[in-house]
């Protein structure tokens, strides 16, 4: 017979409440913001996808500020591990069909947050817009964007320069 103990509640009122917040991919989208400026050069985009974990995963944030596409990776819990070469810096896994990628990614204040190089983002923007799913790890976070919406994200985007 199955015993109830305060132990034993907790670790299943623990993985009742991990799963629920988690997410399945296609509970996700993109979602795009759109705050103009007086001139074109302060326009702000922002096209943004939600982890699908609180624990581990990572929320995408494309951001335009001027014309210019950056990539930043967002933690939620804790910080990226750095690199053992440069603590600034952390080593983002991208992983394209079969192909991965290492990326060295700045770590901004506190760690949670990482803005991908220009051909990183590039890359990944150039795999989104034909359709493919994009795997991204760092550590032991892992996330996959999902191409979903994206195009039509993309395309409001390039329309709000």
């Amino acid at each position: 017979m199955f015993e109830h103990t305060p132990r034993k509640r907790a670790l299943a009122l623990f993985l009742i409440i991990l799963s629920l917040s988690s997410c399945q991919q296609n509970c996700r989208q993109w979602d795009f913001t759109k705050i103009p400026g007086e001139c074109p050069p302060t326009t702000f985009a922002r096209a943004y996808l939600p982890a699908c974990s609180n624990l581990n995963g990572i929320a995408a944030e494309f951001l335009s500020i001027g014309g210019e596409l950056h990539l930043f990776l967002n933690a939620l819990l804790f910080e990226f591990p750095s690199s053992e070469s440069d603590p600034c810096v952390s080593i983002v896994t991208v992983k394209i069909n079969d192909t991965e990628l290492e990326y060295p990614a700045e770590r901004l204040d506190g760690g949670q947050r990482l803005m991908m190089p220009q051909e990183a983002t590039e890359t990944i923007v150039a795999a989104l817009c034909e359709g493919l799913c994009v795997e991204v790890s760092v550590g032991s976070y892992r996330e996959t964007l999902i191409s979903t919406r994206f195009q039509e994200t993309y395309t409001s985007y390039q329309k709000s320069l």
